[in-house]
């Protein structure tokens, strides 16, 4: 098959004086509309792709412009920051977190039993 700039422009113009084609020209007619399809058929797919990334990236910034509104936030900067202290703060639940269930287990104390001596501490205190 031979799909060559030159051939394909040659055929063309053979098909537009209404010329009879040879049996390879046909051949290399139809590969070449088979390869103009499937790049046709890939470039729908791609711009699809693109089309779902682009509104997945909408619906992320509008998540994001949302969260900043309804936070009074006053930029994106201040937003970084918060989400950062927020970050900091989390983390040093989860190690309090891991102490606590730490402490049920070794020492055999259930919810219960803490509960009350947090009580009796802040009672006292």
């Amino acid at each position: 098959m031979n799909l060559s700039r030159e051939r394909i422009e040659s055929i063309r113009q053979k098909a537009q004086h209404e010329a009879l084609l040879a049996p390879d020209e046909v051949v290399d007619l139809i590969g070449h509309n088979d390869h103009l399809t499937q790049l046709c058929e890939a470039r729908a797919r791609l711009l699809l792709a693109a089309e779902s990334e682009t509104q997945g990236l909408r619906e992320h910034k509008q998540l994001l412009v949302d969260l900043r509104e309804t936070h009074g936030f006053d930029s994106w900067a201040a937003a970084l920051v918060e989400i950062d202290r927020l970050r900091s703060e989390s983390e040093a639940l989860r190690k309090d977190a891991e102490r606590y269930r730490w402490l049920k287990v070794e020492t055999m104390w259930g919810d219960e039993a803490i509960d009350r001596v947090m009580a009796k501490e802040a009672s006292h205190g």
